[in-house]
């Protein structure tokens, strides 16, 4: 019977919560200026985008992410599709310049993806960009 008195006093502890911590450092409101298309499918789909920066002309850099529900989207640098690769179920998208940046019939960078259902790892390649 004592039991249930005991297991109280626990549970009201863990509803304390301690305030933030503020960092004594400067902080600045960031904004955002552009925002990517919106992709079709919903509930958390869109995830962990990576920024392929071209080496020799910056404004023809890459955004691409996932979708995880549908597959990889690549936007410019004006948040407009450029490109999409069907591929259900991906997450976490990682880039690898390969090098090659300077030979234009090259590609530029490889992505990965995670696949979620099967713990593997999916790639493509960057085209060639001219």
């Amino acid at each position: 019977m004592h039991k249930p008195l005991l297991l109280f006093p626990l549970l009201l502890a863990g509803c304390v919560s301690t305030p933030p911590v503020k960092s004594p450092l400067p902080t600045a409101l960031v904004t955002a200026k552009l925002e990517t298309q919106p992709v079709a499918t919903m509930e958390d789909a869109a995830d962990d985008p990576a920024i392929w920066r071209d080496a020799a002309n910056p404004a023809q850099s890459l955004i691409i992410g996932t979708d995880k529900r549908a597959g990889v989207h690549v936007y410019d640098l004006q948040g407009r599709q450029v490109g999409f690769t069907p591929s259900p179920r991906l997450n976490n998208v990682d880039l690898r310049d390969v090098g090659a940046a300077s030979v234009s019939s090259s590609p530029p960078a490889t992505v990965r993806t995670l696949r979620r259902h099967r713990w593997r790892c999916s790639g493509w390649t960057l085209p060639p960009r001219h």
